[in-house]
């Protein structure tokens, strides 16, 4: 137990949550959350780099911010086909128009995953989390207006 009058973080899940509202990790543990945009699945993950023991636990340290969508499948060959050969072609361009850093790949399914990785420092207040995933989500959006007319929908 800590001395009285020492702070102590409390834990909520893989986050730590110090005396002014701001979050941490767990030593050794990734943090996040899922959330969705236009009907596609996105995720925030919080993965540490280096670590500061100085705060309880992993309060304090460099850290990736992850973020990820899945954002469409190319359309299948049993209810498209006629669709698949624009949808490839636009496979292979859109990944020079994609913001800097930000990455597109084809999953095994034929979906369409794109990431973005930025830096955090810990401990953090929850929209230094918010404002990166809406961000990413906004920029996300004309991307995902063209994927939709070269039939590269969630369900395709």
């Amino acid at each position: 137990m800590p001395p009285a009058g020492t702070p102590q973080a409390l834990p909520m899940g893989a986050f730590l949550v110090d005396e002014l509202g701001r979050l941490g990790l767990e030593h050794d543990r990734v943090g996040g959350f899922a959330f969705r945009w236009r009907g596609r699945p996105m995720t925030l993950e919080i993965v540490p780099e280096t670590l500061s023991h100085q705060l309880p636990a992993a309060l304090a340290g460099e850290c990736r911010l992850r973020l990820s969508a899945r954002i469409g499948r190319i359309p299948s060959t049993a209810l498209a086909p006629e669709r698949r050969p624009d949808a490839f072609a636009l496979l292979r361009f859109l990944p020079t128009q994609l913001p800097e850093g930000w990455t597109l790949s084809l999953l095994a399914d034929h979906g369409l995953r794109v990431a973005a990785e930025y830096h955090l420092a810990l401990p953090a207040v929850v929209g230094e989390l918010l404002v990166p995933a809406t961000r990413f989500s906004l920029e996300l959006a004309p991307y995902l207006d063209v994927l939709e007319e070269y039939g590269v929908a969630m369900e395709a």
